[in-house]
């Protein structure tokens, strides 16, 4: 099984992110989606289309921040290659 992987990673800062949000397009015909991990703190959240995920974290009230950093993996798996072979 082959598996790809999308890190994003946003770095330790002190700017006081309470939120982020992430839109990732993939083609759907060489890749499916498989799953996110995230290690925020914050309360998470995603929403998968057919060409695109939206995903991030959220601190509703403002209470916690993302200073320390945070990372997100979407896994995809890879679709057979499709080839076309035309006989004449």
């Amino acid at each position: 099984e082959d598996e790809i992987v999308v890190t994003l990673n946003l770095p330790q800062n002190s700017k006081g992110v309470v939120g982020t949000e992430f839109r990732v397009g993939y083609d759907g015909d060489r890749v499916a989606f498989d799953r996110i991990e995230s290690e925020s703190t914050l309360q998470s959240f995603s929403a998968v289309r057919s060409s695109y995920i939206k995903l991030g974290s959220i601190s509703t009230d403002g209470s916690q921040n993302l200073n320390g950093g945070t990372q997100y993996k979407i896994y995809f798996k890879e679709l057979g290659v499709f080839k076309i072979l035309i006989v004449e």
